[in-house]
């Protein structure tokens, strides 16, 4: 059964281009796209998502009110960060929130799915933070 991936992100051509590549993949389906944070959490009461891809930098809501909030989500999604902010707070922030991939933005849709293909194998692991410089 494919994994329902929801992605929050303003910026419309990273969303666009990532929802093209899950598009054919056997493994993943997009089942929601949000541009800002409110967007995203009505998604995430209302949907089965098994993942979240979001960016921290959103309107409405940030991705860490975000976090905070889908912490009473009964089924609570797994969750990759890709943002182009990354401190030693920002990853003790989501690290603390569950979150176990997070990405140094910008970065291509490769990267995201590469990390997409970590988290069905490593579900219980230690936080991942990789800074793309390519």
């Amino acid at each position: 059964m494919k994994k329902q991936v929801l992605i929050a992100d303003a910026d419309e051509q990273f969303r666009n281009e990532l929802v093209a590549a899950l598009k054919d993949s056997e493994e993943f389906e997009v089942i929601g796209v949000a541009t800002d944070g409110e967007e995203a959490l009505k998604m995430l009461e209302t949907e089965e998502i098994d993942i979240l891809v979001m960016d921290l930098l959103l309107s409405q809501y940030d991705g860490l009110t975000i976090l905070e909030s889908i912490q009473t989500i009964n089924r609570r999604p797994r969750v990759l960060v890709a943002t182009s902010f990354i401190s030693n707070y920002v990853a003790y922030s989501v690290a603390r929130f569950g979150v176990r991939q997070l990405i140094h933005k910008p970065c291509g849709v490769d990267v995201i799915i590469k990390a997409l293909h970590r988290m069905l194998v490593n579900i219980n692991g230690r936080l991942v933070v990789f800074r793309w410089n390519g």
